[in-house]
């Protein structure tokens, strides 16, 4: 009988003990959504749709897979934040600072980050078709095999910037700064170079330039030649 109870009690407090970890762990591990906008904040996989958040600073947040749908972050500072598997889609950036952020695997359908600056950010495998980067400093960044189909990087900074197996068809590349960008297996079909300045990009070959839409104004890399293709029609 008193084995019995012993062993009674021992499972008691062994039930006590799991079901204290159990519900313990998971509370812990619960992103703050409710909490304000702030440096380090943690909004993993958090809904912030179409919030006005202009000027916020979200240095070094905790925003991986959070939802940002149609949400204006103009002149944000996310310097060493998280925005990996980010949803962007048709939000607003202009201006935001998001030097070297991950943000691979993000997507950002017409999103605009006008004049923001993404020196060396890291977005391999992202998805920013229609997205709008004018005048943008995207020098260093990783864009290897992202979706920039019709993008605008019109009057971007380019220098050094990683497109390879990237598809940029229908990309607007006119105006924009490209020396050093590598351009190895990126697909070009339709891009605008018209007026663009490929003296100095890398990686890229005769077939890409024929693909793409380029015209007399149009500088080319040694060893390539004007398409007989040029100026594109409709």
């Amino acid at each position: 009988m008193r084995q019995f109870v012993l062993r009674r009690k021992l499972a008691g407090m062994v039930a006590c003990a799991i079901s204290v970890m159990v519900f313990s762990v998971p509370e812990a591990a619960v992103a703050g959504c409710s909490d304000w906008p702030a440096p380090g904040v943690d909004w993993t996989k958090c809904r912030k749709t179409s919030k006005v958040m202009k000027s916020m600073d979200f240095t070094n947040a905790i925003l991986e897979e959070t939802n940002f749908y149609g949400s204006n972050l103009t002149d944000g500072n996310f310097i060493g934040a998280n925005l990996f598997k980010a949803e962007l889609s048709s939000a607003r950036l202009s201006g935001a600072k998001l030097d070297g952020v991950d943000m691979r695997k993000s997507v950002g359908y017409r999103a605009k980050f006008d004049r923001a600056s993404l020196k060396g950010a890291q977005m391999e495998k992202s998805e920013f078709s229609r997205a709008s980067f004018v005048a943008t400093d995207l020098s260093g960044a990783n864009l290897i095999k992202s979706e920039f189909g019709r993008v605008d990087f019109e009057h971007a900074n380019l220098d050094g910037t990683k497109f390879n197996y990237a598809n940029l068809s229908r990309a607007l590349l006119s105006g924009a700064s490209m020396v050093g960008a590598d351009f190895t297996k990126a697909i070009t079909y339709f891009s605008k170079i018209e007026g663009a300045d490929l003296s100095q990009v890398v990686g890229l070959t005769q077939i890409q330039l024929d693909d793409a839409c380029g015209d007399d104004t149009t500088q080319l890399p040694p060893g390539l030649v004007k398409s007989a293709n040029w100026p594109c029609t409709d």
